[in-house]
């Protein structure tokens, strides 16, 4: 633990000739590590400590910052975040995009009860905030480790409906996989792959089985009296398939595919039947239940497709836009189950706290190297991106070395190292001397084309 003369919150000071940025956390000024805050505090957001104290030398352009603005379920109401959805699409985004160049990553995590904008910028972010779409309050703001830790629980699924679910983890690799940035080195890509493989390798067998589509089966199940009812799932997808295997025990299921039917095998292996999208209406008077949950972009029912049924019917749907008119909960004998009802019903197990006591400590240890990679300037950014290449070209030339001793590799290596210093020494020190502003910007830019770009296969 570094050693910190005492403060106000957010006042810089010097220690050993460095200087520092220093926060209170109650009352004390602290560096934990990873492990004795993870030992010693609750395991609450807020608990969290402030940013790590970082250098910051007064004669280079200042460091980055990492932001996460989340709009959900937790923070607006579904019809909110249906429009929300349908507005924040990649179009919107790449308007903002180049509309923000303080941006210098951003990152879009949509999930079905969720849209989420991950950036690093080195302004205020406040003009890229105020361009979206929505209620400015209901954007829920996370910055420094609160922002990591935030990550890392979404990709562990501890902010889904269903805690620990796996698709949610998919969904943070897709967005990691579509990271827009003007950074030499993409520090969200290496931040997401990071709250990835610990969610992989912490989740547990027990997390895996968890999902959205279990909820939806088991809120069916308590919702109708009669035994074994006739369910309809519409929707083969992921979240559809899951559906029907939760179901299969219990219910008499039909599935009904838009495109591919679902194999066989699925089908006998869970007791159910397929049929063409095509034949809602047709299917819609035979079922007792119905679980919406198509990638459709629209109602696929309304209440005219449900008008003169003799009897009554439960509706679940977990489409984010809605599939189902919410207007049908109006009719006689219908129940309508939203993303908002199983919002407010769901609670996380009590095992949820062991995932979540890991999850905190990864976070923690990965904040300490993000609040390191963030203060460092853009040029030595630069730096680690190039010796990025180096490595990985070292590892695809190992092969052919043949068998080397440990001095042998270490002097391959040495060498490399101070080949490569010495070929960027001058360029690099020339781009540290610019002045912050457009230019040096422009100039950077053109160096992480040239030379920071990853080589090929």
């Amino acid at each position: 633990m570094f050693p910190h003369a005492r403060g106000e919150d957010g006042r810089s000071g010097t220690f050993g000739g460095r200087r520092f940025v220093r926060l209170r956390i109650k009352g004390n000024i602290l560096e934990p590590s990873a492990k004795e805050f993870a030992d010693t505090v609750a395991l609450s957001a807020d608990a969290l400590p402030r940013p790590f104290p970082v250098d910051v030398p007064r004669d280079r352009p200042r460091g980055l910052t990492l932001t996460v603005l989340e709009f959900s379920l937790s923070t607006a109401s579904l019809d909110e975040l249906e429009a929300i959805t349908k507005e924040v699409g990649p179009d919107r985004l790449n308007a903002l995009w180049n509309a923000h160049p303080e941006l210098k990553e951003l990152a879009l995590v949509r999930t079905c009860h969720r849209v989420e904008c991950v950036a690093l910028h080195n302004e205020s972010i406040a003009s890229f905030r105020s361009s979206l779409p929505g209620r400015a309050d209901a954007w829920k703001e996370w910055t420094g480790p609160e922002a990591v830790h935030h990550i890392f629980r979404v990709s562990a699924g501890l902010e889904s409906l269903a805690w620990g679910e796996r698709e949610v983890r998919e969904q943070v690799r897709a967005a990691g996989n579509r990271i827009r940035t003007r950074h030499p080195r993409s520090v969200l890509a290496d931040l997401f792959r990071s709250a990835i493989d610990a969610t992989d390798r912490f989740g547990g067998p027990a997390a895996s089985r968890r999902s959205i589509a279990s909820i939806a089966a088991t809120t069916l199940l308590e919702e109708i009296p009669r035994p074994f009812p006739r369910i309809l799932v519409v929707g083969s997808g992921t979240v559809g398939s899951q559906v029907v295997e939760a179901l299969g025990p219990y219910a008499r299921t039909t599935i009904l595919y838009r495109h591919k039917p679902p194999s066989d095998d699925f089908l006998r292996a869970n007791g159910a039947r397929a049929a063409s999208i095509e034949s809602l209406a047709a299917e819609l008077p035979l079922c007792d239940g119905l679980v919406a949950a198509a990638k459709a972009g629209e109602r696929i029912l309304r209440p005219i497709d449900l008008a003169g049924r003799g009897r009554g019917i439960v509706l679940v749907d977990l489409g984010v836009p809605r599939n189902i008119d919410p207007r049908v909960a109006e009719l006689r004998g219908t129940r309508l189950v939203d993303l908002a009802e199983l919002h407010l019903r769901h609670r996380p197990p009590g095992d949820s706290a062991v995932l979540d006591r890991v999850v905190l400590t990864r976070a923690l240890e990965r904040s300490a190297q993000l609040a390191k990679d963030l203060a460092s300037p853009d040029v030595d950014a630069l730096m680690r991106s190039i010796d990025a290449i180096r490595r990985q070209e070292l590892e695809r030339a190992r092969p052919y070395f043949g068998r080397l001793t440990s001095s042998q590799r270490d002097a391959i290596e040495h060498f490399s190292q101070r080949l490569v210093r010495q070929l960027m020494r001058t360029p690099l020190d020339e781009l540290r001397r610019l002045p912050p502003g457009p230019e040096r910007e422009r100039l950077l830019a053109m160096a992480v084309q040239i030379l920071g770009s990853t080589p090929g296969p």
